[in-house]
Parts: C-alpha cells; structure tokens; sequence
C-alpha cells in the first residue's frame, strides 16, 4: 500500500437536500517524511494513530533542571556570550529575531561580518558560535553563508592573513629563565617554572591556566600531567609525560615552585601565574597602564640582545 493510498478512498454517499450538510470528518493523514523508518509489516502511522501519544509530562522538564539548564547556558564560554551579544544587538538593530533566527538572518548577518574587512578565520569562528548557540533543531542553513565566505575568500586576499606569535626557541627560553630566578625571588621562581613548564607542555594557554596541582604529578626524571579533556580529545582523559632535560631543570624548577606554594598551606591552586606567591587567587590592584613600568624579563633580555647584536 502506497501513502497515498490513503487520499484515494472510495466511500459511499447519498444526496440529500440544501441545508442538510454537515461537516465530514478529515481524512487520516499520514505522519511519514523522509527520515521516517519502518519495520516490516508495521503499519504506517496516520494522524488516526500516531502509535505514540504524548501528553505534558513528556514536555516539561523539573524546575531543578531548569535552574542547571540556565546555569549552564550562564557559564558558557567567554567566547560564545560575546559572539551572541554582538548577533543580538545587530538583530536588534535590524528588526531581526535573533533567537533562533532565520537562515536569510543568519546568511545577512555573515554578509555583514565580511563588509567589515574581517579575517576569514574570524568569521567562521563567530559564525560557528552563532549557529550552534540556537536551539537543537532550529539551527539555520549555513550553505548560503558558506558560498558567499567562499567568494569573499577569493576576492579578499588580504583577509587570509594570519598573526601568528613568534616560537621561543631553547637559546632564547634558557637566558628567560636564568635571568626570571636570578634575584631569588618566589615569583622568578614562578615565571622560570612555568616558562620551562610550558616549554615542555606546549599546550594552549587555556589549559595551563585551567591546571590545578592536583594535575600534576611530579617525578625524579619526569612531570605527570593529567587533563580531563582538551579541544582535539573531547570527553577523553588524558596523561601527558613531560620528560625532563638538563638546560630545562623543569622538575627542579617546578619542585622549587610548587614547594614555596605548599609552604603557603592552600591546596589546590592552579599551575600558572594568574594566582600570587602566598597561593590564594586575590583581585588585582589597579597598576599603571602598559608600558609604564619596569621591563620584563623577556623584554629586557630582547632589548639587550637588540643592542649588542
């Protein structure tokens, strides 16, 4: 029996006479599209029978997952509110639903990001928040959006440049950190540990930061660094052995520092710079602006090298 088997019913009719009609009942219709998929000899469902019937309760979710439904759509990443608040306030600006949008809004607003001169990288990144930030479901077509990157791509060569930092290679990294421990203080030793730390990790700064020294198991002739997951292994732990060498010293280096910090007596703290030398994260006290006070490490050694050849 074919679908529209259904719509080609032979019934029996009578006349009767003007004023006596009534309303016949709508035919079934059947609930089929193109992913629908059946098992032999089950019959196909009708809007008669639908085979499963839902009432509110399969609707509603708990006001406790609510409340963790929000918190998590409040603790997304930096990154994402961002590339949503500025795609509202464009929205806004145009008379344009933005949550969940159209595809002609989601397609305008790529046109719009390339009439700004923007990096193709910087596009597709926001572009990739905006479309995975609607709801599951009622994500926009990006095919249009994808055609015209393509376009703009090949007309705007400038816009596939990219900025890239300059690599610290081992003559530059060894001065950086004998010069960062060579007053004795704890924060050299920090700055020295973790230039040799990072060395050696070479993750993104994200997940150094992100560290915790409960991560970090450290060895006679090694480091053990475990992270629960990272941007190319998602939702899969990991154990990275960071092997030590002689002009590194990172196990010394990072004995010496995580030493000092249990001397604080505040357990756990993140592996990285952002928290000070007592072990407790503090608010940063407003400093002069860029530029204004003494020279890094870094950069002194790179002026001095700058001047002497």
């Amino acid at each position: 029996m074919s679908v529209d088997a259904f719509n080609e019913e032979i019934v029996d009719a009578e006349l009767v006479e003007d004023g006596e009609l009534v309303r016949a009942a709508p035919a079934a219709q059947p609930l089929v599209d193109a992913h629908t998929v059946l098992m032999p000899g089950e019959d196909i469902p009708t809007s008669d029978d639908p085979g499963t019937a839902y009432t509110e309760r399969d609707l509603y979710v708990s006001e406790e997952t609510a409340q963790a439904i929000r918190e998590a759509e409040e603790e997304g990443s930096p990154q994402r509110r961002t590339a949503m608040r500025l795609f509202e306030a464009w929205c806004a600006e145009q008379g344009r639903a933005a949550k969940p949008c159209t595809t002609a809004t989601y397609t305008e607003y790529g046109r719009h990001l390339m009439a700004q001169g923007l990096k193709v990288t910087t596009i597709r990144h926001y572009m990739s928040l905006v479309r995975t930030s609607m709801p599951a479901g009622k994500k926009p077509d990006n095919s249009l959006y994808l055609a015209l990157l393509a376009q703009y791509r090949r007309k705007n060569k400038r816009a596939l440049r990219r900025k890239e930092a300059f690599p610290i290679t081992l003559a530059y990294l060894v001065p950086m950190m004998k010069k960062a421990e060579a007053d004795g203080r704890p924060i050299g030793w920090r700055d020295a540990a973790m230039f040799a730390f990072g060395y050696r990790f070479l993750s993104r700064s994200a997940e150094d930061v992100g560290l915790d020294l409960e991560d970090v198991t450290i060895l006679d002739d090694r480091v053990l660094v475990w992270l629960a997951e990272d941007k190319t292994h998602k939702g899969e732990e990991q154990t990275i052995p960071l092997h030590d060498r002689p002009d590194l010293n990172l196990v010394f280096r990072l004995r010496r520092w995580v030493g000092y910090l249990e001397q604080q007596a505040s357990r756990p703290v993140p592996c990285s710079g952002r928290f000070c030398g007592a072990g407790r994260s503090r608010r940063r006290r407003p400093g002069p602006r860029r530029g204004a006070g003494p020279p890094s490490a870094a950069t002194t050694y790179a002026r001095r090298r700058s001047t002497t050849g």
